[in-house]
This record gives structure tokens, C-alpha cells and sequence, in this order.
């Protein structure tokens, strides 16, 4: 979105069902956007124009809100349908906790 004049610049399909939140890393390079319904996290490259899909990450039970630490070393994302965090190492992007 051209934050400028809030026009569309260009739209990515994300392989998530239902696109719940995103997330931005502190320093704006990456953005994490929970996929409710398909249950893995995407990961974006936003320094690439258009944005580019880095990966995906699987394995957190209807993957709702997500916050990155302040370092961006670690994504914590909150499952809607259960009572658990998933703690993603954000360098490996790999799932490193459930708790």
C-alpha cells in the first residue's frame, strides 16, 4: 500500500487461509502474516519490490496475533483455537517453542 495516497501498488497471494495479522521486524525488513485457518506462518521479505514470500512456517494451531522481539531474533505468535504460544527463531525459521 502507497502509504502516500492509500492506493493498492500491488497485491501478493499468500498461501494462508484467512490472513489474520501481521507482524513487522523492527528494522522493516520482514513481516510475518498468520494464516488462521491454514495453521503456518508466512514470512515476507519487504526490502524487495514487490514483496517476496521468504517461507513458510508450520506448526502453530490456528496462528492468530504475533509480535517480534525487539532484537527480531524471535517471533512469538499466539494460537486463536488453543492456549498456546509459538516461538519462531526468526534467523532458522523454524518453530523453536510451544508452550
Amino acid at each position: 500500500i502507497n502509504t502516500g495516497d492509500n492506493s493498492v501498488s500491488a497485491a501478493l497471494p499468500l498461501p494462508v487461509s484467512y490472513a489474520y495479522h501481521i507482524a513487522v521486524s523492527p528494522d522493516g525488513s520482514r513481516g510475518y502474516v498468520s494464516g488462521l485457518f491454514s495453521n503456518n506462518v508466512v514470512v515476507l521479505d519487504l526490502t524487495t519490490n514487490p514483496v517476496s514470500i521468504v517461507g513458510s512456517v508450520e506448526g502453530v494451531g490456528g496462528p492468530s496475533h504475533a509480535v517480534v522481539s525487539p532484537d527480531g531474533s524471535r517471533v512469538y505468535v499466539a494460537e486463536y483455537f488453543g492456549l498456546r504460544i509459538g516461538v519462531i527463531d526468526a534467523g532458522t525459521l523454524a518453530l523453536s517453542a510451544i508452550n
